[in-house]
């Protein structure tokens, strides 16, 4: 799964869900704005934490599991377009 996440093209959060974007892998990282209209590109796996940059080059990371391994966000294999 870890390397289906990273292969991806976007990843991001359901409305609604409690996850929220922090600027480092911990519950202790300062929040940061999320904005559902951008793309978020995976970039490293840190344990349950996913490094993602936007596209406008915002770093930072959401929880991209939970401890069971569930799966907490929603990831694009398939680019858009040609």
């Amino acid at each position: 799964m870890r390397e289906m996440i990273l292969n991806s093209f976007f990843v991001g959060f359901n409305k609604g869900d409690t996850a929220t974007l922090r600027s480092s892998p911990s519950y202790f990282g300062k929040i940061l704005p999320y904005d559902e209209n951008l793309r978020y590109e995976p970039v490293k796996i840190k344990g349950e934490w996913l490094k993602i940059r936007d596209e406008n080059g915002l770093v930072g990371w959401m929880r991209w599991c939970n401890s069971k391994g569930e799966v907490l966000i929603n990831y694009e294999i398939f680019g858009l377009g040609c």
